[in-house]
């Protein structure tokens, strides 16, 4: 198991909650846990997610994956998202 920290900016947070919600069957079908979904005190459009992925490889696979990208586009990301990858320990 590994968790990871993601951070990246968006343009409508509500627009983007609404397309991360619609992919929850797909995160729950890979093992993928929702540990912690924020937003910046001083800045709503900076998302952040804590989550636990069964593997590295699963978290390569879900972060190359196209169309994931298509949808954190469509969705308004508009920045690289900065991303922590932790071993617990």
């Amino acid at each position: 198991m590994i968790t990871t920290i993601l951070t990246h900016e968006v343009s409508d947070f509500v627009a983007w909650k609404k397309v991360f919600d619609a992919d929850a069957p797909l995160r729950e079908q890979t093992g993928i846990k929702i540990i912690g979904l924020y937003t910046a005190i001083d800045n709503p459009g900076s998302v952040t997610i804590i989550s636990e992925f069964p593997n590295e490889q699963v978290f390569r696979e879900f972060m190359l994956n196209e169309e994931m990208k298509d949808k954190m586009k469509k969705a308004g990301v508009v920045s690289e998202p900065e991303i922590r990858v932790l071993n617990k320990v």
